[in-house]
């Protein structure tokens, strides 16, 4: 069986390229703040998921997630903020050099995340994320308005790229974007966020023919 020609190396961000934090208990942690159950009290779970997923479509602000976080909680805003903005940690090992030979290699690389303006200020302003933020083709769910798994961010990236959806070679860590983008007809490969992820990547990218 011949191998597809893969024309773009598309990849999610956190837990792909970037590690995050494990879970509101790890974010507290990392923010000085104690872990309120309330947080996760499953009677507020949908009102946070909700407002979550609002926000990484760019409908609410991260402010107005912040004080929706503060309605169902025992957090303020601000203290709510505090924890969205250590969400974030660094790259896994390898990936800077590994998107280096990437970017020099003669393939379209892009980047598909669903993200919060919060976070996307983050990366633009923290030198340690400028590797990824190199990459030529940025898609973030709160520009796009449109999330993962949703049909129209895949499409969004198609047309942006003028590709077929056959050309494309997408990477993530959750099997509910993976499908969305197999149901698209991407190529896809499922990334394991508990390993180091550039040994897999690279052997994924050796196996459908793309030299680095």
């Amino acid at each position: 069986m011949s191998k597809p020609e893969i024309q773009v190396v598309c990849f999610d961000l956190g837990g792909v390229l970037l590690r995050c934090v494990d879970g509101w208990h790890h974010a507290c942690e990392r923010a000085g703040l104690p872990m309120h159950e309330s947080l996760i009290d499953p009677a507020n779970r949908n009102t946070i998921v909700s407002a979550s997923n609002q926000m990484e479509i760019g409908a609410i602000t991260p402010q107005q997630f912040t004080e929706q976080i503060a309605a169902v909680s025992d957090y303020t805003a601000a203290e709510a903020m505090r924890v969205l903005e250590c969400w974030l940690l660094d790259l896994y090992p390898g990936v800077e050099a590994l998107l280096e030979r990437l970017l020099g290699a003669p393939i379209t690389v892009a980047l598909l995340s669903n993200t919060n303006a919060a976070h996307w200020q983050i990366f633009e302003a923290e030198p340690c994320y400028a590797p990824v933020m190199r990459i030529p083709h940025l898609f973030a769910s709160h520009q796009v308005k449109a999330r993962k798994p949703n049909a129209a961010i895949y499409e969004h990236v198609e047309t942006a790229l003028g590709v077929e959806p056959q050309s494309i070679l997408f990477f993530d860590d959750l099997e509910e974007n993976i499908n969305g983008a197999v149901w698209q007809h991407w190529h896809t490969e499922r990334i394991d966020p508990a390993k180091d992820t550039a040994p897999q990547i690279e052997k994924h990218l050796a196996r459908y023919g793309v030299t680095i």
